[in-house]
């Protein structure tokens, strides 16, 4: 249990730092990186707004669920580590990918949204 915890907390502490990075300029060393995210300065904010608090979420998530089953990770420690670091890498990069998606144009503008009244 000690190493699928320790893996969970670096995973806490990178959602924690890309929301510090989040006011930064694209292209730092940490962050959610990707062509859509660095586009501008708008988008690099957005998607390191969500992809931190995607991963703290999932990461207190994939916590809670190994003390459920923490006898059944115990006998296969580094194998529950590594679904739970890939699960929260893809649900990260799958939300954070498609509100980019939703939100911004392939320049990086923002999407017109409908006037939904006065």
């Amino acid at each position: 249990m000690t190493l699928y915890l320790v893996v969970l907390i670096i995973l806490l502490i990178s959602g924690s730092l890309m929301l510090a990075v989040a006011n930064g300029e694209p292209r730092t060393f940490i962050g959610h990186r990707t062509p859509a995210s660095t586009r501008t300065p708008l988008t690099w904010r957005y998607a390191n707004r969500i992809a931190g608090w995607v991963t703290i979420t999932a990461s207190v998530a994939a916590i809670g669920i190994g003390f459920l089953l923490r006898d059944s990770i115990e006998a296969r420690r580094s194998l529950a580590a590594l679904i739970a670091v890939a699960a929260v890498v893809v649900v990260n990069l799958i939300v954070t990918e498609t509100a980019l998606q939703k939100q911004f144009d392939a320049e990086g503008n923002r999407r017109n949204r409908p006037n939904l009244g006065p």
